[in-house]
């Protein structure tokens, strides 16, 4: 459980990766995250590359794009391809 003496306000606590991280080439990744407690477990509630890029912004930014151009039709096929991509399999909309 992470050290409660270090926490942000609310059930947040940022946290700092160790550098062990490290991109294709080698070169070690700068990834921190955010926990959030919610009364039984800390979760990851978001992960900053470099210290700064939070990938809920960058994702909430992608997703709004989407949205406005595409509808929600759109981002489902958006997210579709995504988990067709990571899972190597085609996703079906219900």
């Amino acid at each position: 459980m992470p050290d409660k003496s270090s926490r942000s306000p609310g059930n947040n606590l940022p946290r700092r990766s160790d550098g062990a991280q490290s991109d294709h080439q080698g070169q070690p990744v700068k990834v921190d995250y955010m926990m959030r407690h919610n009364g039984e477990a800390w979760l990851i509630s978001d992960i900053y590359l470099d210290g700064a890029i939070s990938e809920v912004a960058t994702r909430r930014s992608e997703f709004s794009t989407i949205l406005k151009n595409e509808g929600i039709d759109g981002l489902i096929a958006a997210l579709n391809r995504k988990a067709d991509i990571l899972t190597g399999t085609t996703a079906k909309a219900l």
